[in-house]
């Protein structure tokens, strides 16, 4: 991890800078799946030092971040999806195989590293219909927390097909890890007879991981410099842009994406598990509710959430040398709200490697609601669930009272006036 100060010159904003500073670089690592490579964290060379406007500052943020974080994470999504989308054809062919089997869920949970990326990287064509460029592509590869078991198995035993208009909870990745990770017959929506339930399962899987893959090419293809190019219209929002009237637009587009962190991965994906009330969701009426928790078939969800937070990281910071949103508080002189939430955000990140492999374990052992109160108050200690929550509320505050405060950005309609 790195926080670097080499591209001073790129930051004395004409108007805005009471000060100058730059630099930027995250965590990288893509926190399991084996294939994504450490990101490097040599500086950049410096720019040519010359007169710099507020928005040439903005655009060189958002050409570095559509160019290092998330282009990269499309490719290798994309990659993985295919991966995944063969792992589960092998399957399909021979359903009793435990190594198949073993193989395709392993795919999944490479594949879905980089989907709990892209989650926090609902911009443009990721982003909903109802937000600049946005394509409602998120749904159809990942619609938590909606999932429907008998439908699934319903369409399974149907041979149905799985295509766009499949109801999104019975496709997508969550769809997969029903089928991957909890391999028996529902007895509330059972095969008919003669139907042979393990194959017509796998055989499915297959028709999902292939409507999967198609997306996940259809969002690639829309960023790179070769398809939609909206990689160029990220970087170059201002006059004439069709997407983005000014650079703060985009950088708006930012914000409602690291929004992601606090209304999905804080609240509904911690506090809702945890047994601590979340405006909006149904209050847990027992001491924590661990039926609540993202992934309880594959049992990933802390390393769901490890990754979401490494996304938020990487989208503030930048990677590989390249600006993030570090680098305009820096430029105004704020460094010190920069500092703050970097320090906030790998405190989280501590903890949450801590969880990956027993999140679900933790969850369904608090023993009692006051303990994961002072747990999360304190930001330590036992429950550890209930820390990463704290800490996890920490970075997120940091992020809506400070960070959307100096830079001016938007806090979306979801989250506004919300302070769980």
């Amino acid at each position: 991890m790195k926080n670097t100060f080499g591209l001073m010159s790129l930051l004395c904003l004409t108007a805005l800078a009471s000060a100058c500073g730059g630099g930027g670089g995250g965590g990288g690592g893509d926190g399991g799946g084996g294939a994504t490579p450490t990101p490097t964290t040599s500086p950049s060379p410096s720019p040519t030092p010359g007169p710099v406007t507020d928005d040439d500052a903005r655009r060189r943020v958002l050409a570095d971040l559509g160019n290092d974080v998330i282009l990269p994470t499309l490719r290798q999504l994309d990659t993985r999806a295919d991966a995944l989308s063969a792992a589960v054809t092998a399957l399909a062919a021979a359903p009793a195989s435990a190594d198949a089997r073993t193989t395709a869920q392993t795919r999944w949970r490479e594949a879905m590293t980089l989907v709990q990326r892209a989650e926090v990287f609902q911009i443009g064509p990721g982003a909903r219909s109802s937000e600049a460029g946005g394509q409602d592509l998120r749904d159809l590869m990942y619609a938590f927390p909606l999932l429907s078991q008998c439908g699934i198995h319903q369409a399974a035993y149907a041979n149905a097909p799985v295509t766009a208009t499949t109801p999104i909870n019975e496709t997508g990745m969550g769809a997969l890890e029903y089928l991957l990770f909890s391999n028996n017959d529902n007895p509330a929506c059972p095969p008919g007879d003669g139907v042979d339930g393990q194959a017509r399962r796998a055989a499915h899987a297959v028709r999902i991981a292939t409507r999967v893959g198609a997306v996940t090419e259809q969002l690639r293809t829309a960023w790179e410099p070769t398809g939609g190019n909206f990689v160029q219209t990220f970087a170059t929002a201002g006059p004439g842009n069709m997407t983005y009237d000014m650079p703060q637009d985009a950088l708006d587009a930012i914000s409602v994406g690291l929004f992601y962190t606090e209304k999905e991965t804080k609240d509904r994906k911690v506090a809702n598990a945890i047994g601590l009330g979340v405006t909006g969701l149904p209050p847990c009426g027992t001491v924590s509710c661990p039926e609540r928790v993202e992934s309880p078939f594959a049992m990933a969800s802390g390393q769901h959430i490890r990754d979401n937070l490494q996304a938020f990281r990487d989208l503030f910071t930048g990677l590989d040398g390249g600006m993030g949103l570090n680098d305009l508080l820096q430029g105004i002189g704020r460094s010190d709200i920069a500092s703050k939430l970097i320090t906030q955000a790998d405190a989280a990140l501590a903890a949450a490697d801590l969880l990956t492999d027993r999140f679900e374990a933790e969850v369904a052992a608090i023993p009692s609601r006051e303990a994961c109160i002072n747990a999360s108050s304190a930001r330590m200690g036992a429950p550890a669930a209930c820390a990463l929550h704290g800490l996890i509320d920490a970075m997120t505050d940091t992020y809506r009272a400070e960070v959307t405060s100096a830079l001016n950005l938007r806090i979306p309609a979801a989250a506004a006036g919300d302070n769980d």
